[in-house]
């Protein structure tokens, strides 16, 4: 058996010449993967580095995977994220969906126990008998404490909401540092020579070797500097679940909080459980034992904490359901699409079926997938006709940027299609509102 890790290049499944949606903290998981693999003696040149389109149809060498990202891919008919060639080993999953059909229950019931990311997830794992642990996610246990030094004298305001800017002081923001974890677009044009890997470094290395403080909105960008002692803000316009289990390590600070933030934080420094994170994400993917004690003891850290009220206990799926329930009725009767294979697509074609029995799904586009959802072939995006009037499930919030610039081509109203759970953290708004 190898060890494999998703392709940190081509998790975006890159196609030269075209646009994508890069958010830098997808990479800066497998990055942590890299890292942990490193501490377990296992050379890089031996790992198996598989695209994430690739995962689900990986025919090579049998190989073990560690998840700790937010990725989740169906078969179509058969929910499964991987082929039978990779042994996925589950550190830190995030589900965005609290509506797991029997084929779920069943896929995660056989690589159990399933380490959980958030807190929503960890619940809803519990609630359908899933052995599971609250493990955040790992890069807030992989970076080093950096060394006590009077050189960090640079604030870094990373992906700010422009809502924050009245909230920052003047000897603050007058010599901050600005910086972004994402770029949209033909990753050439920032990055030529097409080393993402060194670029993303290079940015992390910037903030380890320099901040005396980090402002952020962007959770990992938040989890690594934390692991790595630097003073961190993390504030949002909008905070999802995915934030919740950070408020044990860092202030969440939402939009109606901003007049309360604390501007001069210390950093905190939580070694023991660093180390037993990585001591059992190590156990787990040797396959030993772990013993339950260090998993009941991580998921306390994460739970013990001050919990924030603003943070929204609800995740992208509940709040596509929460979109259907005011415009729809049990009797309403129409044509739909999903863009986009995950858990999210998956959970929303069986609720609709047993929901909105009138409700018909028509047409399934994915943009690295070729298969059939459900019995229906997908199709790529761009193949979507100006006259059609299905109403669009858009369910991978990476296609978000792509699927405005799609619909505003065909001339598509925002009351025919919904975005799941993308936000412009920058400027406080819903993409598809």
């Amino acid at each position: 058996m190898k060890y494999a890790n998703i392709d940190l290049f081509y998790y975006n499944n890159y196609v030269p010449g075209t646009k994508h949606y890069w958010n830098f903290g997808d990479q800066i998981q497998l990055i942590a993967i890299e890292m942990l693999y490193k501490r377990m003696g296992v050379n890089s040149a031996d790992l198996i580095n598989i695209p994430s389109g690739a995962l689900y149809k990986y025919s090579g060498d049998k190989a073990v995977l560690p998840i700790n990202i937010c990725f989740q891919k169906s078969r179509g008919d058969d929910y499964c994220w991987v082929s039978d060639n990779i042994t996925p080993v589950f550190l830190a999953v995030n589900l965005q969906t609290n509506y797991l059909t029997k084929a779920m229950v069943d896929f995660f019931s056989q690589h159990k126990p399933i380490g959980c990311r958030d807190e929503l997830t960890y619940k809803t794992l519990k609630s359908y008998g899933i052995d599971c642990y609250l493990n955040g996610c790992i890069t807030a246990a992989m970076f080093p404490k950096r060394e006590e030094s009077g050189n960090y004298k640079k604030t870094f305001l990373v992906d700010v909401p422009d809502s924050l800017r009245g909230f920052i002081p003047n000897d603050i923001a007058k010599d901050a540092v600005e910086m972004s974890n994402n770029f949209y677009g033909d990753i050439k044009e920032l990055v030529p020579d097409l080393d993402v890997r060194g670029h993303i470094l290079r940015q992390y290395e910037t903030l380890n070797s320099h901040a005396k403080l980090v402002v952020t909105s962007r959770l990992h960008i938040a989890s690594p500097c934390a692991s790595m002692g630097i003073p961190v803000i993390l504030v949002r316009n909008n905070c999802p679940n995915t934030f919740s289990w950070m408020e044990k390590i860092v202030p969440v600070y939402a939009q109606q909080q901003f007049a309360s933030i604390d501007w001069n934080p210390s950093p905190v420094y939580y070694e023991e459980e660093k180390k037993l994170i990585n001591d059992i994400a190590t156990n787990r993917l040797k396959n030993l034992e772990v013993n339950r004690k260090d998993l009941d003891m991580i998921t306390e850290f994460y739970l013990s904490r001050e919990k924030n009220d603003c943070i929204h206990n609800n995740n992208l799926f509940q709040q596509a359901i929460s979109n259907i329930k005011t415009v729809w009725n049990n009797e309403t009767s129409l044509e739909y699409a999903i863009w986009g294979i995950n858990d999210i697509a998956e959970s929303l074609y069986y609720y609709l079926r047993e929901n909105y029995p009138n409700a018909k799904l028509k047409s399934v586009y994915d943009k690295n997938h070729s298969i059939k959802f459900h019995g229906i072939q997908t199709q790529k995006p761009f193949e979507m006709v100006p006259d059609d009037t299905a109403f669009v499930f858009v369910c991978a919030t990476q296609a978000a940027k792509e699927a405005m610039e799609v619909f505003t081509g065909l001339g598509k109203t925002r009351d025919s299609f919904f975005i799941v759970g993308h936000t412009d953290e920058k400027n406080n708004m819903h993409i598809s509102a």
